[in-house]
């Protein structure tokens, strides 16, 4: 701070900079409320294995894959129905019976283009 309160900025040193990116973050929808079935088209098509979990949070029981996949960090595929109210966990998506999210993606297309030939739609895109 120099006299009277003003502040003064100093350059940042090189090794201090620091290099942010972006996440992405993908997300699908299928019409169809069954969930098993959902999950052997997103294995087969993804060329993937997930495991079965379960939270409230996620509608019961949902499935995981992580790590592993060249193109997201993590893929969740769960119910969009509460287990409590069956109201839809994401009512901006309540047409959907099962959502998928792929986090934190590296290649973008490749998802699109494998789901593109599923019953699972492209719903939403977040860069974070």
């Amino acid at each position: 701070m120099r006299e009277g309160g003003a502040s003064v900025l100093l350059p940042i040193q090189r090794s201090e900079a620091r290099y942010f990116t972006m996440d992405l973050y993908l997300r699908f929808g299928t019409r169809s409320k069954d969930l098993e079935a959902a999950k052997s088209i997103i294995c087969e098509l993804l060329d993937i294995a997930m495991e079965l979990r379960d939270s409230s949070y996620w509608g019961g029981d949902y499935y995981l894959a992580r790590a592993g996949q060249s193109f997201a960090k993590s893929i969740k595929l769960h119910s969009n129905t509460d287990l409590h109210d069956q109201k839809p966990i994401f009512p901006e998506y309540a047409e959907f019976g099962a959502l998928l999210h792929c986090d934190c993606v590296s290649d973008e297309r490749i998802l699109k283009e494998r789901l593109d030939a599923s019953s699972f739609e492209f719903i939403g895109r977040t860069e974070v």
